[in-house]
């Protein structure tokens, strides 16, 4: 759907140009922020990603909205990701205790992808696999 005329299905980049780069009089930031909008019917595997740097109230964020996708989808896939090689494990395990602990709760399963690193980075990752059913 279109909001204001524009097409949310194009990404576009807000505020700042094509490399990403922000001048302010005292400080040359690199920053990018990129908004897109997909329809849920279209995407046979939702997958969303969380920084594992995040405080805790972005996990009942997506937590809710997980399930919200799970009473009309199967499969959920989340990455979530630091700099730290142990926050995503962190993140991972705070974010089960919030998914089962719903009143109403589906059956859940969970799959942990392999833990990694970026090539070069200090960014870590793993991506987690949520079922229903």
């Amino acid at each position: 759907s279109a909001k204001r005329g524009r097409d949310l299905g194009a990404p576009r980049f807000a505020g700042f140009d094509l490399a990403g780069t922000r001048r302010s009089a005292a400080v040359r930031e690199y920053l990018m922020r990129l908004e897109y909008g997909f329809q849920l019917a279209a995407c046979d595997v939702p997958r969303f990603a969380v920084e594992a740097g995040e405080g805790v109230g972005k996990l009942f964020t997506l937590g809710t909205l997980v399930l919200n996708v799970l009473a009309t989808k199967k499969t959920v896939e989340i990455v979530f990701h630091g700099n730290n090689p142990d926050d995503p494990e962190r993140k991972i395990e705070a974010f089960k205790q919030i998914m089962t602990s719903a009143p109403s709760a589906l059956p859940l399963s969970f799959a942990n992808g392999d833990k990694r690193q970026v090539p070069g980075s200090s960014s870590y990752f793993r991506w987690l696999t949520v079922t229903s059913g």
